[in-house]
């Protein structure tokens, strides 16, 4: 008899399962329970190489697909690197062109951080958490007196932001340079409007790129590296297979997303190789 988990995984696709998928798995009426019959999936996405912790999650969005995420931790960086499972699943959504997350289950309670991460998606207001022990509850009874978006004068939220029109300021081209420019074009960066997005380029030449995402308290915050990172990672490649990388971000002093880029992907005194691109608007 096939598993829940084997069919699901049958039906995946970079990290996510479709609304046709979903469909096929179990009726709206026990998306909650499907959810939570994911959790080793979502773990399994997990790369927990400090704490040995895994922790999974699984986004809906607003189209009804599912989006999975894992803890990614980075050895020989600082700990404040780390990425939440949360924050994988949104940045996975993302990456799919979601605009709205309407349910979040994770197999550990939230910490402060992702409520805080959460809370400034557009549809904070109507997500619902989903734990394995229960009780289920909205975000924003996880948050209570929540500082967000709205608090800084923002009215957009996160996956609900225009695009931005940006192109190369000089001339430069390779693997991962096109997708990085393209991934800046659809940054969220409200507080500094430093917009940049990086890119990774794996040995066999596949390439996954991710926005940068700004909050609201900051620190929640995900920078291009760490979010084309999660996305390589929900596509199956792990940081060894990774060849190069490309970073393109408008010029500013306010955010360094090349310095970034530069901490996070140190291996053992070495630094991948990464092509810095500037950016200017159209």
């Amino acid at each position: 008899m096939v598993t829940l988990i084997e069919k699901a995984k049958s039906f995946l696709e970079c990290g996510r399962l479709s609304p046709a998928a979903v469909q096929s798995l179990g009726d709206e009426a026990n998306i909650e329970e499907l959810m939570l019959g994911l959790f080793p999936l979502a773990c399994s996405f997990a790369a927990p190489v400090l704490s040995g912790f895994s922790v999974g999650a699984i986004a809906q969005g607003e189209s009804g697909a599912l989006y999975f995420g894992g803890n990614y931790e980075f050895s020989g960086s600082a700990l404040t690197q780390t990425i939440h499972a949360e924050q994988a699943a949104v940045v996975n959504a993302e990456a799919h062109r979601e605009q709205g997350i309407v349910r979040l289950a994770v197999s550990s309670p939230p910490c402060g951080c992702c409520r805080q991460f959460l809370y400034e998606l557009a549809t904070a207001s109507k997500l619902k958490i989903i734990l394995p022990q229960g009780p289920y509850q909205d975000l924003e009874e996880a948050l209570p007196g929540a500082f967000g978006p709205g608090d800084l004068g923002v009215q957009a939220g996160l996956l609900a932001s225009e695009p931005h029109d940006l192109k190369k300021s000089q001339c430069v081209a390779g693997p991962g340079v096109e997708e990085a420019v393209a991934s800046a074009c659809r940054s969220y960066a409200p507080y500094t409007s430093v917009f940049g997005g990086a890119a990774v380029v794996t040995r066999d030449g596949n390439v996954f790129s991710s926005p940068y995402l700004e909050n609201a308290a900051y620190n929640p915050s995900v920078s291009p590296m760490q979010g084309a990172l999660i996305i390589a990672r929900l596509n199956g490649y792990s940081d060894t297979e990774i060849e190069s990388a490309v970073v393109a971000q408008i010029p500013s002093a306010k955010v360094d997303h090349f310095a970034a880029a530069r901490l996070i992907t140190r291996r053992e005194g070495t630094g991948l190789p990464i092509e810095e691109v500037m950016l200017e608007y159209s």
